[in-house]
């Protein structure tokens, strides 16, 4: 909702910092957002080795979608 604004107003810090929090219960979706947030650089400067870190862990958790995205990176 911060990233996209639904009823409220867009905060992408606030958003990265409340994906960041959501990854520590393992949930594979939270994994998925954080690596693209570092990936495009949204709420936090461009990380390409945390995106692959998250995206992986997405990945082995069961996101098909996350599977896509470690082998598009350098």
């Amino acid at each position: 909702m911060l990233l996209f604004g639904k009823g409220i107003p867009v905060d992408l810090k606030q958003g990265f910092k409340w994906t960041q929090k959501a990854v520590k219960g393992e949930n594979k979706t939270a994994q998925l957002n954080l690596g693209l947030w570092y990936l495009k650089g949204l709420g936090a400067q461009k990380d390409f080795e945390k995106a692959k870190y998250w995206l992986e862990k997405a990945a082995d958790n069961g996101s098909k979608v996350a599977l896509k995205y470690p082998k598009m990176l350098p």
